[in-house]
This record gives structure tokens, sequence and C-alpha cells, in this order.
């Protein structure tokens, strides 16, 4: 399974690279579609829990005028088109705006702390745009149809980097009772062996989708509690993850 997974990956940034449009391949654009809504319906379960959490921090940020004011409610658009842009299909625009807006909101991407900050390095690497650009797209994605900004932003974004674009996996070891990895990979077959040597002991895969870095963030943005490299206890892992295999699902 992980091997027809790595195989349909391939296909689809192949796809990407030579049609040009990397919404060409409706099936796995639609399982990462599918792994947003996971995404953000997970990120609202945890919402209420995680406010308590964040509430003394965000009022200590308020407090020393550190967080930034919303933006105007007007398609701001990039602050400039790059030279280095290739620009991308308007359709793929539309599909990376949507995509981010939501998850950017759901993790609560910010300049606050490091990682919230990461979403936004997250959404440059998706987008091929600067860091400021990426807060603007985001801004703009949440108050307009990603259609309206995919018309005006297209020009300005570059084809996602491959490396982004993989697999969300939990995984399972017998030497760590109780706990559950959750992580990011672009070969299931590869990150198995690496997490067992890095644990040293056996550690199985026990579910992926297709997804992206910036899905991965969201999902441990949500549960909000220490963990030890992205281990986080069984209970606080997404459900829909555990024994998910989107080739078996095809199948």
């Amino acid at each position: 399974m992980a091997e027809r997974a790595a195989s349909e990956r391939s296909a689809f940034l192949a796809a990407h690279k030579e049609i040009g449009r990397f919404t060409a391949d409706e099936a796995f654009a639609s399982s990462l579609m599918e792994a947003t809504r996971l995404c953000l319906d997970f990120a609202a379960h945890w919402a209420a829990k995680r406010m308590f959490a964040r509430e003394r921090l965000m009022l200590a940020a308020n407090a020393s005028g550190k967080r930034r004011l919303m933006p105007p409610s007007v398609l701001r658009g990039p602050l400039r088109i790059d030279a280095r842009a290739s620009g991308v299909h308007e359709a793929d625009a539309a599909f990376w705006i949507s995509m981010s807006a939501q998850l950017a909101r759901a993790g609560e991407a910010g300049d606050d702390w490091p990682e919230d900050r990461r979403g936004y390095s997250h959404i440059c690497r998706l987008t091929g745009l600067s860091w400021q650009d990426a807060q603007w797209l985001v801004a703009d994605g949440n108050r307009f149809s990603a259609q309206e900004c995919a018309a005006v932003w297209a020009p300005a974004m570059s084809p996602a980097h491959p490396k982004m674009i993989g697999f969300i996996y939990a995984a399972k070891s017998d030497a760590l009772p109780g706990l559950t990895k959750i992580g990011f990979t672009t070969n299931i077959a590869k990150r198995e062996r690496s997490l067992s040597r890095d644990v040293g002991a056996s550690v199985r895969i026990i579910g992926f989708r297709p997804a992206t870095m910036l899905h991965e963030w969201v999902l441990h943005q949500a549960i909000f509690k220490p963990s030890a490299h992205e281990w986080h206890a069984s209970e606080h892992a997404p459900h829909w993850l555990i024994g998910c295999n989107v080739s078996k699902e095809a199948a």
C-alpha cells in the first residue's frame, strides 16, 4: 500500500509539472481537500480546550502591542510580482488560496510565536510568495472568494515545492505505549524505517492520507499540548487518521 501511495504521489506531481495545472489530477486534489476538511473539523473540536491555554499568551501579546492590525477590507493583492515568479493557472491559485486561508485561520498563524510563524513559512513554500505577501494572501482569502483572489494573485505565485506535498501519518511503537506520532512525509516506507532507527525499536505507520506540511502543522497547533518529537498521547490523535489508507479506500 505504501508503494501504491508513493506511485500516486509521483503521478500527481508529474501531471502538475507536465500539464502545468495542479488541479489536473482531480482524484489527488480531492484527497487534499478532504484532508483540509478533516483538519478543520479537528481544529474546531480542540478550539475550546486550546482557548484557555492560549488566552494568557494572547492577552500578553495584545498588551505589548505586538499583534498586527487586520488589513483593510479591500483585495490587496501582491505587493509586487517577483520577476522569478512563474505564475500559476487560476484554478491552481484558487485551490491553494482557499486551502491556505482556511488552514492558516484554523492553526492561528501569526507573528507572535515560532510555531504560529511556521504556518506562514509553509504557505510561502506552497505558493512561492514572500512572507509579507503570504500574509496578504491569507487576509484576502478570508475576505473574498478564492476565484476573485486567484485572478489577482495567480501571476505572482509559483508552483508548490514538491517536498511540501505528501502524506500526514500516524505511527505507533510498542516501545512508547500510549503515544502516537503525528507527522508528515513524502515516502511512507522510508519514513517508517527512519522512525524505527530514531526510536531504537520497531515503529509502525498505522494510517496516512494525502496532505501537505501545512495540514500537519494545523494538527499540532490544534492539540496545543507539549509533546516529545511530535509523539502525542494516543487519545489526542485524530481518530480519522488511525487506520486510514487512501489507497485502500480508493481500491
